[in-house]
């Protein structure tokens, strides 16, 4: 279980790892920046994260057509979920049957406690304060608050 928010081009994310209910690490990477300045975070089985995190690596134009070019699948309880922040801005998700889409809200939190997160968001948290509400309220949210800022496409060129 997890909690990954996306709000003012910052990505925020616990660190809390679980099997189950237990919680086995606190120190779990979920946020990943691929070469061409993208963030991106999953949630479910950890082998399915991990798949996620090794495909997220590849290129912009890659993501952006993954169910076309080469699908990213799980198993529909595997949990799997994920979001991502493109340099230009885009918020976009990807459902288990690699399905890749463009949210259209200025924010978006995935993971156990999404729908906590999203209140937060709309009475006025920054992603970062989600995720600590989600930490502190939450079973399945533990660890400390990542957070990771996308660059702009401009602050890439300069």
């Amino acid at each position: 279980m997890t909690i990954i928010c996306i709000k003012d081009r910052i990505m925020a994310a616990d660190t809390g790892g679980f099997q189950g209910a237990l919680i086995v690490d606190r120190a779990a990477t979920k946020i990943v920046r691929s070469d061409d300045g993208a963030l991106g975070g999953a949630c479910g089985e950890s082998s399915a994260t991990a798949a996620f995190r090794a495909w997220f690596l590849l290129s912009k134009d890659y993501r952006r057509n993954a169910a076309a070019i080469h699908p990213l699948t799980f198993e529909k309880d595997s949990g799997f979920d994920c979001v991502w922040l493109e340099p230009d801005g885009s918020i976009w998700r990807m459902d288990w049957a690699g399905r890749p889409w463009r949210v259209a809200c200025a924010f978006v939190a995935t993971g156990a406690p999404y729908e906590m997160a999203l209140g937060a968001m709309l009475a006025g948290a920054s992603a970062s304060t989600a995720v600590r509400i989600c930490i502190q309220h939450h079973a399945y949210a533990a660890g400390d608050v990542v957070t990771a800022q996308c660059e702009t496409t401009q602050e890439r060129v300069a």
